[in-house]
């Protein structure tokens, strides 16, 4: 049985956001909407597992100025998998 390690450089998680609404001010000092700030993802730590063994993806995300809305895990690189649940924080293939 060959032995697989996973290393989450191959699969990608992606946080995306949706920005608050509001009026389009900062609190009425300049009238301009402040920047948005890029969101933080984590896909885990990397796993080794044996061959035809479903792996989970464990991620998570967080947004200092807002909250994370979405998840979207790829492939990037390795053998073709398919995944399952990739909208989810929880995937797996």
């Amino acid at each position: 049985m060959r032995l697989l390690t996973i290393q989450l450089i191959g699969m990608v998680f992606l946080a995306q956001l949706v920005a608050c609404g509001g009026s389009g001010s900062d609190g009425g000092t300049s009238g301009t909407t402040p920047a948005n700030q890029a969101p933080t993802a984590n896909a885990g730590s990397d796993q080794a597992v044996n061959e035809q063994t479903t792996v989970t993806l464990l991620g998570s995300g967080a947004d200092s100025d807002g909250s994370v809305v979405n998840y979207n895990w790829i492939q990037t690189a390795g053998p073709s998998v398919t995944i399952s649940d990739s909208t989810s924080a929880t995937a797996s293939f």
